[in-house]
């Protein structure tokens, strides 16, 4: 069902009423624009009028179309956002919006400590990075949403072997993100709070 917003139908409402005006010819405000306009003119202005209508009237309806469709689109756009679990909570990963792409970060581990220090991102490619906790470290980064409760185009770090490849999450059936990894045979299953 579309759900255009309260602020879109009164800018095609606004629109719908502006194109009467102009093209309905008792009403003294219209003819008054459309003289002041074609009147040192020698062009045909009705057939100009008819042709300028139907044009902006065309333009009206596949805004109101897209606008409408971009909101059917946004309505589980958010669904990712939260806390969710690894099998076995060995994992937490908090996925939030930023800039207009999802991000999923480590905030907390099962055993967050190795050798009595926090667990550290030493295999990271970027030598930079690996003094970094791996707690706070983002390993779902670029996510898009792409409808239908999926969100591609993202890249997935693996701590645990140092390398990035590229993703894809989704919603199942069953409530928990299924998230295709490329190299993986299997897909990655994270659970929220509800399904534990």
């Amino acid at each position: 069902m579309f759900k255009c917003s309260c602020y879109k139908y009164f800018f095609g409402i606004s629109i719908f009423v502006f194109l009467h005006l102009l093209s309905n010819k008792s009403n003294k405000i219209g003819i008054s624009i459309i003289d002041t306009y074609y009147a040192n003119k020698k062009t045909n202005k009705t057939k100009h009028m008819k042709l300028v209508y139907r044009t902006l009237t065309m333009v009206f309806i596949v805004t109101l179309i897209f606008s409408c469709n971009s909101n059917v689109n946004d309505e589980f756009r958010g669904d990712i956002v939260g806390t969710w679990y690894t099998s076995g909570k060995k994992s937490v990963i908090e996925f939030y919006e930023k800039d207009g792409v999802f991000i999923g970060k480590i905030v907390d581990l099962k055993r967050p400590f190795f050798n009595g220090e926090p667990k550290k991102d030493f295999r990271n490619p970027d030598m930079k990075k690996r003094d970094n906790l791996i707690i706070g470290t983002e390993v779902f980064t670029g996510l898009e949403y792409d409808g239908n409760k999926t969100w591609d185009d993202g890249e997935y770090y693996d701590y645990q072997k140092g390398e990035y490849n590229s993703c894809e999450v989704k919603i199942n059936k069953d409530g928990f993100l299924e998230i295709e990894v490329d190299g993986l045979e299997r897909p990655i299953i994270l659970k929220n709070k509800l399904n534990y």
